[in-house]
């Protein structure tokens, strides 16, 4: 869902951006602050991934058969999962980021192209 929300957005700024570079600069610095994000998650994603393994182990080597390793299953799921989710969110903003690069390069572009038509 993230992701539809970050197409979304970044659909929008294409579709309304006249080069008022106000609204460029507030979109901007959205996906600038989600940079930080970024980092964070993949500290989060690291601390999933040191918790994963023993779990994983513990549950290879001694199965699922008794009650006691259900929830040791259902932890190394939920681990799994977030960590799932957590690498998907990071790909999301990976993307908005990237985008944003190229739009900066083609308002660069473009800011220069109107500075050398005027004279």
């Amino acid at each position: 869902m993230e992701k539809e929300l970050v197409i979304s957005d970044i659909n929008l700024f294409v579709e309304t951006c006249d080069g008022d570079m106000k609204e460029f600069n507030t979109f901007k610095s959205r996906y600038e602050a989600a940079s930080d994000v970024v980092d964070r998650v993949n500290e989060k994603i690291q601390e999933l991934q040191a918790k994963w393994i023993p779990v994983k182990e513990y549950v290879s080597t001694n199965g699922m058969d008794e009650e006691g390793d259900y929830s040791y299953a259902k932890l190394a799921l939920n681990i799994s999962l977030a960590y799932k989710k957590l690498s998907e969110i990071v790909n999301e903003l990976r993307f908005g980021l990237e985008f944003l690069e190229l739009v900066d390069e083609y308002k660069e572009f473009e800011m220069e192209y109107r500075l050398k038509n005027k004279k």
